[in-house]
């Protein structure tokens, strides 16, 4: 769970000394949430800067990226996958993520599972992103490690086998399709697997009060 307050990446005066050795850091307190943003970087530091819980799930993609492991993240608004797409875009390259939403239509939805599908044998565990390196682009462009889905995409018939966990970014504010998403989403995998699922939720947030009147 993150924390709206510092979001948990440490305290202010962590984050300074942060951004004083480090270029990308520098440009998101530059850039800000309301600061003029020139670059695909500028913009990628603002966006991560802007929100703990992106910050957070920033931390667990790099980390599944380096072992090379297929990860599953949902959100329950367009405009949140919106987001993400783009800074998965800046981040990881355009070919380092699917994505499938309720407006993607059923023929492109399922070219993009295959694609996916495909790219579980050959993901590559580097470390080393896009948006650090634009030679990483090509090489990512073969192996999508990530697919953003909205959380009511998820069928009954999804299956990707290489997942190794599932990231549940923004919840879905019905909480019977919500714990239906869940379910869904832990048996994507390969036949007999049990995936972990990971919910990010801030503290002191709509999100967390919506979860605990969801448990009454």
């Amino acid at each position: 769970t993150a924390d709206s307050t510092d979001a948990a990446v440490g305290s202010p005066s962590a984050a300074a000394t942060a951004a004083a050795a480090d270029p990308t850091a520098a440009a998101a307190a530059a850039a800000g949430l309301g600061g003029t943003v020139t670059s695909d970087v500028e913009y990628l530091a603002a966006l991560v800067a802007g929100s703990g819980k992106l910050q957070l799930l920033d931390l667990m993609l790099q980390e599944f990226k380096a072992q090379g492991k297929q990860v599953l993240v949902l959100a329950h608004s367009s405009k949140a996958l919106e987001l993400l797409a783009d800074y998965a875009r800046i981040k990881f390259g355009p070919g380092g993520y699917k994505l499938a939403d309720l407006s993607t239509p059923a023929a492109e939805r399922y070219a993009a599972v295959q694609q996916f599908n495909a790219a579980a044998g050959g993901s590559t565990n580097s470390s080393i992103t896009a948006a650090e390196d634009p030679a990483a682009i090509a090489a990512a462009s073969e192996h999508p490690f990530m697919f953003l889905m909205a959380a009511r995409c998820i069928g009954l018939g999804t299956v990707l086998p290489g997942l190794s966990a599932v990231i549940v970014y923004e919840s879905d504010w019905h909480p019977r399709l919500d714990i239906q998403a869940l379910h869904r989403a832990a048996a994507a995998g390969a036949t007999g697997q049990v995936l972990p699922v990971y919910r990010i939720v801030l503290r002191h947030s709509v999100d967390e009060r919506l979860l605990q009147l969801a448990d009454r």
